[in-house]
């Protein structure tokens, strides 16, 4: 059995303009969530996940980088991290600075090709889809290999949108034959019928650790996985957030003054 932390949409360096006075706030809860997870989440985990939007600007400030950097290498976990459409790979972007500051932090892989990663001491595989650019147009799927005997665990992570409000394929782990669908992208529900989680397709949503906007009434989550070769996956939310925007509607009686 292999525990699996799954977690996306950080957004670190967010602009948050609408909070006025508030955006520095807001900005370092991010950080601070983000903290909590790698600090205290993950110690009953064997593994953890980033499915991209590490970042919320491919220009973010270098004293974000050193901060994540700092956290990042304080973990004793591995740690896997796929760029987002808002930290994509290129030379001299936040994930490659970011990685250049963690060349001696063994445990951190930060995806920037797309090719199979076998994580050996856990019995299993990683396919991360990389994109290169904002709207990278390019196919994240057609290059996973068909399984082999020593491939163990077969797990995708990818940061991707599902129709109907993008063209990635939900079925992409039964095609591709995976274990896992791993995504990022979606900070949380879309409307009344949530699709973040969709069993019946060994697909799931990490979410975002923290509502983002004033149209987030939720709370932020990360995922436990529980995952073992030949077995359904057990996959848990664990509400991790401490932001949410609530909507609250009222009305004013006139004044009966004399």
């Amino acid at each position: 059995m292999v525990k699996i932390l799954a977690t996306a949409d950080w957004q670190l360096g967010k602009a948050l303009s609408g909070a006025r006075a508030g955006a520095n706030q807001f900005r370092e809860q991010l950080f601070l969530t983000a903290e909590h997870v790698i600090k205290e989440v993950s110690s009953d985990f064997d593994i953890i996940l980033i499915l991209g939007d590490t970042f919320d600007r491919p220009d973010t400030d270098w004293q974000m980088i050193e901060r994540v950097a700092k956290l990042l290498r304080s973990c004793e976990k591995p740690i896997h991290i796929i760029p987002g459409n808002h930290d994509y790979w290129h030379t001299g972007g936040v994930l490659w600075a970011l990685n250049n500051e963690l060349e001696d932090a063994n445990h951190v892989t930060i995806h920037s090709d797309q090719q199979p990663c076998r994580v050996e001491s856990l019995g299993l595989t990683l396919y991360p889809g990389v994109l290169k650019q904002r709207m990278d147009l390019s196919e994240r799927t057609s290059w996973i290999p068909e399984r082999k005997e020593d491939d163990g665990l077969r797990i995708g992570m990818f940061h991707e949108s599902l129709p109907p409000f993008g063209e990635f394929d939900p079925d992409v782990a039964e095609k591709h034959d995976l274990d896992l669908a791993l995504l990022g992208d979606w900070h949380g529900p879309k409307g009344e019928d949530s699709l973040l989680d969709q069993p019946d397709r060994s697909l799931w949503y990490a979410g975002s650790h923290e509502a983002q906007n004033i149209s987030h009434s939720w709370l932020g989550r990360v995922l436990s996985i529980d995952a073992e070769l030949g077995r359904e996956p057990i996959v848990t939310p664990i509400p991790v957030g401490s932001l949410r925007f609530i909507d609250i509607e009222f009305e004013f009686t006139p004044y009966q003054g004399l």
